[in-house]
């Protein structure tokens, strides 16, 4: 696991006063789950109602505030139609426990619950759900829909950036000597998060109402690689999903903060 995730905690509370100041509306979440006190933030920008409410996942060392600081850089207030419920893996930020396939999956659906019912009115009556990742969090976006998937919370949209196609295969670019290694015996040891995009995506794709999938990679992304972005929208496109992928220059770590990927942000939300 200290492989896969790279957790950071952070105790400082947000200044939410400041945030409500420049009309920034942002709910501290608490809920509980088997790996203790779990922690996420509602964020709505505006009066206006929304139509969506995003679920947001970061990478295996980023934490919910730093979505917050990308989404204000790259449109904030311009996002009147938008919600979003950032959510820190167990062991991130200031939630508790340790993270894994089955943790995240399962705080992440209890995030969403809770924003639910925490922002109330200031989602629109038929408000529909939706998820934006980037890398790891694009495997828990995929994993929410397929949790999801055939009930009333069944997500319409999934964003995905710099995804891998499995964790697999994904350790084995990362690792050189894994190269030799069997898929099957990488995911046989790394059984407590076999994230696997590729079978997510199988899933969804004969979902009642499968949901719409939009990727963007860096085509200089030195930690997954791009082809791995682009092998996955092949495949989507083949299973019969409605898809998107945008290919931009850009690196891995660095990506979120671009123009470029904010401006995929603003054309691709509400699709």
């Amino acid at each position: 696991d200290s492989i896969i995730y790279h957790p950071r905690q952070l105790k400082r509370p947000l200044d939410l006063k400041r945030l409500q100041n420049q009309g920034i509306h942002v709910r501290e979440l608490a809920f509980s789950t088997a790996e203790g006190k779990q922690k996420a933030l509602a964020v709505k920008f505006g009066p206006v109602p929304a139509r969506r409410l995003y679920a947001v996942f970061g990478g295996n060392a980023m934490v919910a505030r730093e979505w917050l600081s990308a989404l204000l850089q790259h449109g904030g207030a311009s996002w009147r139609e938008l919600a979003f419920v950032l959510v820190d893996y167990p062991g991130y930020g200031a939630s508790d426990g340790k993270p894994s396939q089955a943790e995240i999956v399962r705080a992440s659906v209890q995030a969403v619950q809770e924003a639910r019912r925490e922002l109330g009115a200031a989602l629109a009556p038929d408000a529909t759900l939706g998820a934006l990742g980037h890398s790891i969090g694009c495997a828990a976006a995929l994993q929410l829909a397929v949790e999801l998937r055939g009930g009333a919370l069944a997500l319409r949209q999934v964003m995905l950036s710099a995804p891998f196609t499995t964790l697999a295969e994904e350790a084995q670019a990362m690792l050189p000597f894994l190269s030799v290694v069997p898929v099957w015996l990488i995911a046989k040891l790394t059984s407590r998060n076999p994230w696997d995009n590729v079978a997510a995506l199988a899933k969804l794709a004969v979902a009642d109402v499968p949901p719409r999938v939009d990727i963007i990679h860096g085509t200089e992304d030195e930690i997954v690689p791009f082809r791995m972005g682009k092998s996955l929208s092949s495949h989507a496109k083949d299973l019969g999903l409605e898809v998107t992928f945008k290919r931009v220059k850009g690196d891995h770590n660095s990506f979120i903060g671009q123009q470029s990927f904010g401006k995929w942000l603003g054309k691709t939300f509400l699709k």
